[in-house]
């Protein structure tokens, strides 16, 4: 269970612990300090009280050297990779997101140019990294989560870096979504409807996406030749699919644009994009290869023996 000290996780680790014996679970909870919060050590103390009470393992990590730019998608696949990092091979993921998370999720990759496939969301059940990732709060509302916390004392540590509006997660939250309520009261309902129908989209896309794959596809490598003889439309919505279904990540927009172009462009001589997970998309043959970026290490000092 992934905890952060506030009221969804705690709530969350809390249900799951109430439950283990029933259901013959084994529950460990990690802590992720992303160094950010002036809240940070109550919230890291908060996780390590319930874990304590609970005699409930706990492992903590911490993120350091935060980049000034896109700090919160940094954080996030930093986060994800120091959580599935410490995961036992017999182990699913469990996280409290909740359905306004999955509001904000939606609007945020709305501004930011999502498609369909983006616009769906995040599931209840899900698989990344060879591991089930769990979501059972997603139609809870934030507010059932509170009741819930008031009706057993619990103690929990509110995160006040999640009201600084210099990111825009934050500033979906509390500035453009409380605009929106005013308007239209009802807006949780539509947006489940919403996301619902993204999904469906979804679906058909990766369907037809996994029809088309034996013919676009060659021992892993994307054909050139074969997906230019498809619509352009599809070639970006199978790019994604493709990079998705051989290493569980998700293409930005820009990322996209820069394959695209990759495709287009007469130069079969490794020409290559680098991801932000640090991999590469090269072009040779006429083919796409996905390789590991890897830098060399060099000897500060090196003696050369005359």
């Amino acid at each position: 269970v992934g905890i952060s000290g506030g009221v969804d996780s705690l709530v969350l680790l809390t249900i799951i612990n109430q439950i283990k014996d029933i259901n013959q679970i084994n529950i460990r909870a990690i802590h992720i300090n992303h160094n950010l919060s002036k809240n940070s050590k109550d919230m890291l103390n908060c996780c390590l009280d319930i874990c304590q009470r609970h005699n409930i393992e706990l492992i903590t990590r911490e993120i350091d050297n935060t980049p000034t730019t896109n700090i919160e998608e940094y954080l996030r696949l930093k986060r994800y990779h120091l959580i599935f990092d410490s995961l036992n091979d017999d182990e699913a993921l469990v996280l409290g997101h909740h359905l306004n998370d999955q509001i904000e999720t939606f609007f945020y990759r709305l501004f930011r140019g999502s498609s369909p496939i983006g616009l769906s969301s995040m599931r209840e059940i899900s698989e990344f990294n060879n591991h089930i990732v769990c979501r059972p709060l997603l139609e809870l509302p934030k507010n059932n989560i509170y009741e819930y916390a008031r009706s057993v004392k619990l103690r929990y540590v509110e995160d006040e870096s999640n009201y600084d509006l210099k990111y825009q997660r934050n500033y979906i939250r509390n500035k453009i979504i409380p605009e929106i309520k005013k308007e239209w009261p009802g807006i949780n309902k539509v947006m489940r409807h919403n996301i619902a129908l993204q999904d469906i989209y979804k679906k058909i896309a990766e369907d037809y996406c996994d029809s088309l794959y034996n013919q676009i596809i060659i021992n892993k490598q994307l054909c050139i030749k074969t997906i230019k003889k498809y619509p352009e439309y599809l070639r970006s919505i199978f790019l994604k699919y493709w990079v998705n279904r051989e290493m569980n990540y998700d293409l930005g927009r820009s990322e996209i644009n820069n394959l695209l172009m990759l495709l287009s462009n007469k130069n079969n001589d490794y020409p290559k994009v680098i991801l932000k997970n640090k991999k590469s998309i090269v072009r040779y043959n006429n083919l796409f290869h996905i390789v590991d970026t890897k830098i060399k290490a060099h000897n500060k000092e090196i003696t050369w023996d005359l």
